[in-house]
């Protein structure tokens, strides 16, 4: 089973790279993806893959750590003209925070499970208790009457 997985990686690799053409092309980086991108040199095509932990980085134009690429692919978070603090992920639905220091991403925070970031106290806390996009706070909640239809 191994040994056909690889063939068809193999296979696979070997097709992308037979279709891609880049005799007119000049020495570059095309077609770049979260995990792949086609490297032209001389004219030849060659598929690279980024290793498991890594995804490329268009400003390095090779396979970086997520930490160090942005959206959509990476988890880099632009903190330009953000004050030092705490900021929730929505793109994680609030699950994880990450910090802004001197316009700088430190990085990501995970919340404990069943648990969203709180942008108004700094904390990770019940969706019940943060506001929406983060949490449910101030919506109404779904009630039935005693016959079990919604009022």
């Amino acid at each position: 089973m191994q040994y056909l997985a690889g063939l068809v990686l193999i296979s696979s690799l070997i097709a992308s790279t037979l279709a891609a053409d880049c005799s007119q092309l000049p020495d570059g980086i095309y077609e770049p993806a979260c995990k792949t991108y086609l490297q032209c040199t001389g004219g030849v095509a060659s598929t690279v893959q980024c290793a498991d932990n890594k995804v490329f980085n268009n400003v390095t134009q090779a396979c970086d750590d997520m930490i160090n690429v942005g959206a959509p692919c990476g988890t880099l978070r632009d903190c330009t003209g953000k004050a030092d603090g705490l900021y929730a992920d929505v793109d994680w639905k609030c699950r994880s925070y990450y910090t802004c220091n001197t316009e700088t991403f430190m990085g990501h925070n995970p919340c404990s499970a069943n648990l969203v970031f709180n942008e108004k106290l700094s904390t990770c806390d019940w969706k019940a208790n943060v506001d929406p996009p983060c949490g449910d706070k101030g919506k109404n909640p779904v009630t039935k009457s005693a016959f079990g239809r919604r009022r």
